[in-house]
This record gives structure tokens, C-alpha cells and sequence, in this order.
């Protein structure tokens, strides 16, 4: 049966650096390139899930994403079945939220089902 996913968003305020920092194992959820018009548009085509897989911060950088000045390089793992052409690296800017823990599993389970079933 479904799960409701439940996201912290970062919309307002960009978390302070020990919890993007902290962020390394967890889901965000980021903004991606949607096309607006006349037909009803999937959520799932402004945002994505990615895994974090790494937290780097030298000052301040500009994203190659977004282009905006940022604090935090943040390599990720894209949901399976999405190929970003940005890359894998984003910026706190970036980030719409994160997957609040108690919904982690659910949402793992089916953004990379292949790596679930293979545990």
C-alpha cells in the first residue's frame, strides 16, 4: 500500500551546515526543469529524488546547475531512470527538501528499485 511521503523543505530558510553536512546517506528532494502549458504536467517533472553521496564546501562557488551562488557542492545519485544533463552535482539552492526519515525506506525502495531488490 502506498506511503504518504513526507518532506522537510528547505523553501525558506537553507538549513544550517551541519545538517547539509549530515545530509550524506539521506533523499533530497530537488527542483529539476519542468515544461508549464496547456496540458496538465506531472509533479514528478519539477522534482526529483537524489541520494547523497558526498557534501563539499571551499567558500563560496557557483553552481553549474543553477548557476547561483552557493555554499555547498552536493554530489548526488539521481533516482533510477533519470539522467539529469547538469550532472550529479547540486547546491543547497537546488534543493526543494528533504526526506523526512520515517518516509527514507519507502521512497528508497522505489526511486532505486534494483539496488532494494538486490538486498
Amino acid at each position: 500500500m502506498p506511503q504518504r511521503v513526507v518532506i522537510e523543505p528547505w523553501f525558506d530558510d537553507v538549513p544550517s551546515r551541519d545538517v547539509i553536512e549530515g545530509a550524506v546517506g539521506r533523499i533530497l528532494d530537488i527542483f529539476v526543469d519542468g515544461v508549464l502549458g496547456s496540458e496538465p504536467v506531472p509533479f514528478g517533472e519539477f522534482s526529483r529524488f537524489a541520494r547523497v553521496l558526498g557534501v563539499r564546501s571551499d567558500g563560496v562557488l557557483v553552481c553549474l546547475r543553477c548557476n547561483s551562488e552557493a555554499q555547498f557542492e552536493i554530489t548526488i545519485q539521481w533516482e533510477e531512470g533519470y539522467d539529469c544533463p547538469q550532472g550529479n552535482k547540486v547546491c543547497e539552492q537546488c534543493v526543494a527538501g528533504v526526506v523526512a526519515k520515517g518516509s527514507h525506506d519507502y521512497v528508497e525502495s522505489w526511486a532505486w528499485p534494483n539496488e532494494s531488490a538486490a538486498r
